[in-house]
C-alpha cells in the first residue's frame, strides 16, 4: 500500500521524493493511478498544464506542460523537455508509469487546464510585435520602435517553448544590405526593364522585415537565376539570421514530398527549398499556393488510424531556381516575390565561411532592424491607399509604407507594377502557349487590337507568327489551356474572354484597358 501524497502545496523536491518512495514499493495500478491524480493536481493548481485550442482542434486542442520559468513544453513521451521537467518531479521516462502519468497529465489539461491560443515564432497583437528569443523570451516592439527583451508570457503573449526563435537580444541595427550575403547580385528581366536591382533589393528588404515580424500573409521569396548567383547563398543566409547557425536550406524529398513539406511549413517559421528546378507535382503546387495565403494543413496522427491533425501553415517560402518552372501555374506565380540574379564576378567572390560567419555575427543587429523597420511599416501602413497593384494587400501597403517613410510613395505604384510583370514571366515561360501568345499578341493581331477566332485557329496563327508550338491537342486541349491560363494572361496585360457562337466556343483577346 502506498503512503498517502503529501499535503500541497509542495516543492518539486518534495514532489519527488515522495514520487521515489512509492515507485519503490510496488508497481501496480494502484501506485500510478496515486501518482498520476497527485502529480496532476500539483501541476493544475500552479497552472503549469495548458491546452493551445490552436491546434488539433478535434481533440479539444493540443496539452502542453510549463517548466519552472514558464515555457510551455507539448505534453508528449517523445520531447525532451517534457521528459526532463518529470524527471526533476521523481519520473523517469523508463519507468512503466511514466506514460501512464503522461496520459493522465494530458487528460487532466484537456479537463481542466487553461485553454488558450499560444504563439508560435512571432506575432502581432495589438500593433506590438512580439518575436520570440528562445523559450524564455520575447522581444517586444511597441509603437515607439524600441524592442525590449522581456520574459516569456508578458502581456499574456505565450510562446510555446518548441516553437520559438533561437536567443536573441536588440542590438544596434543592421540593415540587410550591409551583409554581402543577403546582397545577392541582381539584374533587371529583359522583358521588364522597370524591375530594376534596387526595386528588386527594396522588395527583398520589405519581405525580410515581413519574415522576421511575423507578418502574414507574405509571397514566396523566389531566387530565380542560373549557377553562380548566390541564390543559395542568400537563401540560407536568410535561414541562419533567422533561426541561427544551425538552419539551412533543403531540398524536396523523393520519398514523401507531400508529407514532409507540410511537416515543415507547420513546424517551422521559414521553408527554404533549394534547387526547385523541375515542375513540381500538383500536389506540391497546391500546398505552396495555399501556404502563401494561409492555410491549415491535416496529416493523419499515424499511419495505422484516421485521427486528423490540424495545424496552421505558418511558414514563410524561400525557393531558389534556376528556371522558376515550380511557378509554371498563374495560382502560384501571382504569389511570388521574384528576384533575378546575374553570375557572380570572379572577383567579387567571396568564401562561404566568411559569409555566412558576417551573417552570424550580425544576427541580433539584422533581427533587431528587421523589427524596428516592421513597426514602422506597420504604422505607416494604416495611411496607404486601396486597391494597389498586387494579389498580396498586406503585402503591398507594407512595401507602399516603406516608400512614404523614405518619402517618396509615388514609387510604391510603379514598382508594384513591374513586380506583377515580373510575376508573369515564369508562367508564359512555363507554358509554350501563354509564352507564345505574350510574345507574338501583335503579330496575331496586325495593328496590336484584337484576336478573335476558335482555339485550333489561335494555335495555327501563333504558328504563322514563327512561334513554332509543340503539339498541344486538339481543339479542346488548347480550349483548356487557355482557359487555365486567363489569369497569367492577365498578368501581362491581356484580357481573354470566350462566347458560345452556334456550336463553335469563340475566344476574344485584347490589351487590358
Amino acid at each position: 500500500m502506498t503512503t498517502q501524497p503529501l499535503q500541497l502545496p509542495n516543492t518539486a523536491h518534495d514532489v519527488a521524493r515522495w514520487v521515489h518512495q512509492n515507485l519503490g514499493r510496488r508497481a501496480n495500478r494502484e501506485t500510478k493511478q496515486i501518482i498520476a491524480e497527485y502529480l496532476g493536481e500539483w501541476l493544475r493548481v500552479r497552472n503549469r498544464l495548458v491546452v493551445d485550442i490552436a491546434q488539433h482542434e478535434a481533440a479539444g486542442g493540443r496539452p502542453y506542460l510549463l517548466d519552472e520559468q514558464g515555457a510551455p513544453w507539448p505534453l508528449e513521451r517523445g520531447n525532451p523537455q517534457t521528459r526532463l521537467i518529470l524527471h526533476g518531479l521523481g519520473l523517469n521516462g523508463s519507468e512503466p508509469a511514466f506514460l501512464y502519468v503522461l496520459e493522465h497529465l494530458a487528460m487532466t489539461a484537456l479537463e481542466s487546464g487553461k485553454k488558450l491560443r499560444l504563439a508560435r515564432w512571432h506575432t502581432i497583437r495589438n500593433g506590438i510585435i512580439y518575436t520570440s528569443a528562445g523559450p524564455h523570451h520575447v522581444v517586444r516592439t511597441g509603437p515607439d520602435g524600441i524592442p525590449v527583451l522581456v520574459a516569456n508570457g508578458t502581456d499574456d503573449v505565450l510562446f510555446a517553448a518548441d516553437a520559438t526563435i533561437p536567443k536573441w537580444e536588440p542590438a544596434d541595427p543592421v540593415r540587410p544590405s550591409e551583409v554581402a550575403a543577403l546582397c545577392p547580385p541582381l539584374e533587371p528581366p529583359v522583358e521588364v526593364p522597370a524591375y530594376r536591382p534596387a526595386v528588386q533589393e527594396a522588395f527583398l528588404q520589405c519581405w525580410f522585415a515581413g519574415l522576421v515580424a511575423g507578418i502574414r500573409p507574405l509571397p514566396i521569396l523566389g531566387l530565380i537565376g542560373d549557377c553562380d548567383g548566390g541564390k543559395t547563398t542568400t537563401a540560407r543566409a536568410i535561414a541562419r539570421a533567422l533561426r541561427g547557425p544551425d538552419a539551412g536550406v533543403a531540398t524536396l524529398g523523393t520519398r514523401n514530398p507531400l508529407g514532409d513539406l507540410g511537416a515543415t511549413l507547420t513546424a517551422r517559421p521559414l521553408a527554404a527549398l533549394d534547387n526547385l528546378d523541375a515542375e513540381v507535382p500538383g500536389e506540391i503546387g497546391d500546398l505552396l499556393a495555399a501556404t502563401a495565403t494561409g492555410a491549415n494543413i491535416e496529416s493523419r496522427q499515424l499511419y495505422t488510424d484516421s485521427t486528423l491533425l490540424s495545424r496552421p501553415a505558418i511558414a514563410a517560402v524561400a525557393v531558389t531556381s534556376r528556371t522558376a518552372a515550380f511557378a509554371a501555374r498563374a495560382d502560384i506565380s501571382e504569389r511570388v516575390l521574384p528576384l533575378f540574379t546575374c553570375q557572380i564576378r570572379d572577383t567579387k567572390r567571396v568564401a562561404d565561411d566568411m559569409l555566412m560567419g558576417e551573417v552570424d555575427t550580425n544576427r541580433d543587429g539584422l533581427l533587431s532592424w528587421a523589427v524596428i523597420a516592421a513597426s514602422a511599416m506597420l504604422a505607416e501602413a494604416t495611411n496607404a491607399p486601396s486597391g494597389l497593384p498586387c494579389r498580396f494587400q498586406g503585402f503591398a501597403r507594407l512595401f507602399w509604407a516603406r516608400e512614404a517613410l523614405r518619402g517618396t510613395p509615388d514609387n510604391a505604384d510603379p514598382a508594384l507594377r513591374a513586380l506583377r510583370a515580373a510575376q508573369a514571366i515564369s508562367v508564359t515561360d512555363g507554358d509554350p502557349l501563354l509564352a507564345a501568345i505574350a510574345t507574338h499578341f501583335d503579330q496575331i493581331t496586325g495593328s496590336g487590337g484584337t484576336w478573335q477566332g476558335m482555339a485550333k485557329e489561335l494555335a495555327r496563327d501563333l504558328d504563322a507568327a514563327g512561334a513554332s508550338l509543340p503539339y498541344l491537342g486538339g481543339g479542346k486541349a488548347v480550349a483548356r489551356r487557355l482557359r487555365e491560363g486567363r489569369r497569367a494572361l492577365g498578368l501581362v496585360g491581356l484580357t481573354l474572354t470566350e462566347s458560345r457562337q452556334g456550336n463553335n466556343t469563340v475566344f476574344f483577346l485584347g490589351r487590358t484597358p
